[in-house]
């Protein structure tokens, strides 16, 4: 029988763990890239076999292996799944060698933003202006994205021909690592997701809550929104069922028509309503005629993540504050840090926009809270001031007449009163005992005003550069 031997102490001694498709660790960073390439053997028999290559920001290229990876300090303990063609090889080794010759590599984050703003407008007809700035900035930041602790899931709403397919087209073309609901099955959405770093793109998503691949998606967005998160499946292998886990923190776009009918997926959601096309010229443009312009934004993206990372990490920490608390300061981070040093317009008009869906957002989530539609309809049934006791009966039939269908059982409002600090009592009443309430009308407003409160944006702070309103 064959022996193994099995060590930890190459890791002990001071290696790092990466994630090789794109990481940022010791001011250095580390692309891999998925190229093909020619094994010999032996007998002199070649195979034709897809290779991942490694490029570091000090110049430094390298084929991926436990070898090459442990020489450098570095480990990783998965395999990588990295799609062709995604930075041209001319241009990947045109930038190693003005690396390696300690030349500089020209970089613009605000001539970027603007040539990928330029294909926006040529393409698409948007009824807010604001949104040309917001694609070309979410484009950029998924390159960046693993120096943030959250990620946001984009929302893309609107009805059937209103352009979400066609912004979904935009991104896969431009975005980093893009993996696409049409080739994720539920069997492989987690590995191919953790394998690239993928952003992931779901289009027609209508299915998340009715069938299984929908809650693996589900699933999917909600553990990969913050940075450390991970999977945990049974899978099957072979005829054993093993159990896995799986890192799959990267940005996710969802489109659909149906909307978001999860309150943790609202949460964690910017969201951008669609709407058809008034221009008849944009509404005919393909994106497949901007291919070659794509290819050419690709290639700079690359070279920005691996020279230009501390400048992004620099704009995330001293960029101006514009009043967002929370999640929704979480999910806007890394768009806005790129509008930040993209100039002083985009910025502007990303602030606006940031306040302006993190409100609405935060507004249906309000709406949708069980205990505001509880405290609404108990204050519609209380007539005085003073605290009053309220049989279960009663608010029962208070809850039945002004939320109609919100609630399933007398249990679950009793539950809820009792969660927001109303305790139940228990009085004599014609001679048999009662359950209720005492329930105190400035007592609820209060804890309504409270519950309002948490969900509404804090007062602007930092304004925003140029004009006080959004062009």
């Amino acid at each position: 029988m064959a022996r193994k031997t099995v060590t930890d102490r190459q890791i002990l001694k001071g290696h790092i763990k990466v994630h090789p498709a794109l990481d940022f660790y010791n001011d250095k960073a580390i692309v891999a890239v998925g190229r093909p390439g020619l094994t010999t053997f032996d007998d002199k028999s070649n195979v034709c076999e897809q290779y991942s290559v490694c490029i570091t920001s000090d110049g430094d290229s390298f084929i991926l292996s436990i070898n090459e990876i442990l020489a450098r300090k570095l480990y990783y303990l998965k395999d990588l799944d990295l799609p062709l063609e995604q930075w041209e090889i001319s241009n990947q080794e045109q930038f190693i060698e003005q690396l390696k010759n300690g030349g500089g590599v020209k970089f613009d984050f605000k001539e970027t933003h603007q040539a990928i703003r330029e294909l926006f407008v040529e393409l698409f007809d948007f009824q807010d202006e604001k949104l040309y700035d917001f694609f070309p900035c979410l484009i950029i930041y998924t390159y960046f994205f693993p120096l943030f602790e959250s990620a946001p899931v984009v929302h893309l709403w609107g009805a059937a021909g209103s352009g979400k397919t066609k912004i979904m087209e935009m991104l896969s073309l431009m975005a980093f690592n893009p993996v696409t609901s049409g080739n994720i099955t539920e069997a492989s959405v987690f590995r191919l997701v953790e394998g690239r770093r993928a952003v992931c793109l779901l289009d027609e998503s209508e299915d998340l809550s009715k069938t299984e691949r929908g809650h693996a998606i589900t699933n999917l967005i909600l553990n990969g929104y913050r940075r450390g998160n991970l999977i945990y499946r049974m899978d099957k292998v072979g005829k054993q069922i093993t159990s896995s886990h799986y890192d799959v923190y990267s940005p996710k776009i969802i489109a659909n028509i149906t909307g978001l009918d999860k309150e943790a997926l609202l949460s964690r959601a910017i969201r951008v309503t669609t709407n058809s096309s008034r221009n008849v010229t944009k509404a005919n443009r393909y994106t497949v005629e901007i291919k070659d312009q794509a290819l050419g934004i690709r290639n700079q993206l690359y070279r920005a993540c691996l020279t230009k990372f501390e400048d992004v990490r620099h704009a995330r920490d001293t960029m101006p504050e514009i009043g967002l608390a929370g999640r929704a300061a979480e999910i806007w981070q890394g768009v806005l840090s790129i509008a930040w040093l993209a100039n002083g317009e985009a910025w502007h008009n990303l602030s606006w926009l940031a306040i302006e869906s993190s409100g609405a957002m935060e507004r249906e989530l309000l709406v949708s809270n069980p205990i505001w539609d509880l405290f609404s309809a108990l204050l519609n049934m209380i007539d005085n001031s003073k605290p009053r006791f309220y049989s279960n009966a009663d608010i029962w039939n208070c809850v039945e007449r002004h939320a109609e269908g919100e609630f399933r059982s007398k249990q679950q409002i009793t539950e809820l009163l009792k969660r927001q600090g109303i305790p139940q009592r228990i009085k004599w009443i014609n001679n048999k005992t009662a359950r209720g309430f005492v329930l105190d009308k400035k007592q609820l407003e209060d804890k309504l005003s409270v519950l309002t409160s948490f969900t509404t944006l804090h007062p602007l702070r930092g304004k925003p550069i140029g004009k006080e309103k959004p062009i």
